[in-house]
């Protein structure tokens, strides 16, 4: 019984711990489930967006998942390539980044590259732009605590 009561303790912060480290899930966020798509509203999002010629914005990014991602990024894009970033109010180096989609452009390639491989995107797009609001990603579908969801809490063009 001693025993028990000192493992209480530990047992309540793997708890806390688990816990809080579920919420940056996305189905632990509270954010409905989108239907996955077979690419199609991708493509057309991503046709609206060429189209719409917006090389030069801010952008702010929020990545959901049961990883150590940070919380928000910010980053500024010239031309269509990132040049400056800033994660959770620190600039950091624009190659620290270079695993995760940090452009409008890169959110597309990276849902292609996850369809292209067997995963599943789903997102919510600009009607007028093609921008995504969101995205949807499992790279894994019969994997657990891969799902990755990508918040565009912003877009600002500055060109």
């Amino acid at each position: 019984m001693t025993e028990l009561r000192r493992a209480v303790p530990f047992l309540v912060l793997v708890l806390a711990l688990l816990a809080a480290g579920c919420t940056r899930i996305p189905e632990a966020t509270g954010e409905p489930a989108l239907p996955a798509d077979d690419g199609s509203s991708l493509e057309a999002a991503a046709a609206r967006w060429a189209a719409a010629g917006i090389d030069d914005y801010r952008l702010e990014l929020a990545f959901l998942c049961a990883c150590a991602l940070p919380a928000t990024v910010e980053v500024d894009v010239v031309d269509g390539v990132p040049r400056r970033i800033t994660v959770d109010g620190a600039s950091v180096d624009v190659d620290a980044l270079t695993q995760f989609p940090t452009s409008v452009d890169g959110l597309f390639q990276e849902g292609r590259r996850v369809l292209r491989g067997g995963g599943t995107v789903s997102g919510v797009f600009d009607e007028t732009t093609g921008a995504p609001s969101r995205l949807d990603i499992d790279s894994m579908p019969d994997a657990i605590d891969d799902e990755l969801q990508i918040v565009v809490k912003s877009l600002v063009p500055t060109g």
